[in-house]
């Protein structure tokens, strides 16, 4: 069954380089350790990224601001590989990367201990409803960027989510593959971030 996962119950946590802080989203542990994280953070300055060695990530701008992200020991003065609005980088964590910020943006997070976990992340704009297949043995994770967005399962219940938080469907070996249609809960565009992952245990 989808839960629905509140902003107000994201856990605040400074970064690992001290130098801003970070909404927990939801995360995996396994054999204590960090195996899967999203994650949001407010980016109000240029600096460098937190070593996240081990870990596969990827980052979506879901601010207003352009980033420009410059990876490895190349100059930081360097113009960087842009990342507009809703764009999404995929990079290893453990590479050294700066981000150039012209103004405060915010960006979501998604890190995957890259012997345990993978994911799929897709920046969808909904002007129409649109399908989305669950499979049964991956997770589901939708965050709601813009607007506001009406989810509706195939037993045709429907669960309404607001811009700021986020949905979930774990992982349920025992059941069959559900189907979820997403539309705007308003007249205007919702513009959403799915995120599919699995344990590749599970393979």
């Amino acid at each position: 069954m989808p839960r629905i996962l509140s902003r107000l119950e994201f856990v605040d946590m400074p970064w690992k380089n001290g130098r801003g802080h970070t909404s927990e989203i939801f995360r995996i542990d396994a054999n204590g350790r960090m195996v899967f994280r999203i994650s949001s953070a407010e980016v109000s300055a240029s600096g460098e990224f937190s070593d996240f060695s081990d870990y596969d990530r990827s980052l979506v701008n879901i601010g207003a601001g352009e980033m420009f992200l410059t990876h490895g020991e190349t100059s930081v003065s360097s113009h960087g590989e842009p990342l507009l609005p809703l764009g999404v980088a995929h990079f290893d964590g453990g590479i050294r990367t700066h981000c150039r910020v012209s103004e405060a943006t915010r960006d979501l997070n998604i890190f995957c201990d890259r012997n345990t976990y993978f994911a799929s992340t897709v920046v969808r704009t909904l002007i129409t409803p649109e399908f989305l297949p669950v499979p049964a043995l991956s997770n589901t994770f939708i965050f709601v960027v813009t607007g506001s967005l009406v989810v509706q399962n195939i037993d045709k219940i429907q669960f309404f989510v607001q811009q700021g938080d986020a949905v979930l469907h774990e992982s349920q070996p025992t059941l069959q593959q559900d189907r979820w249609m997403l539309a705007s809960a308003s007249n205007f565009p919702c513009v959403v971030v799915t995120v599919v992952f699995r344990n590749a245990a599970s393979d």
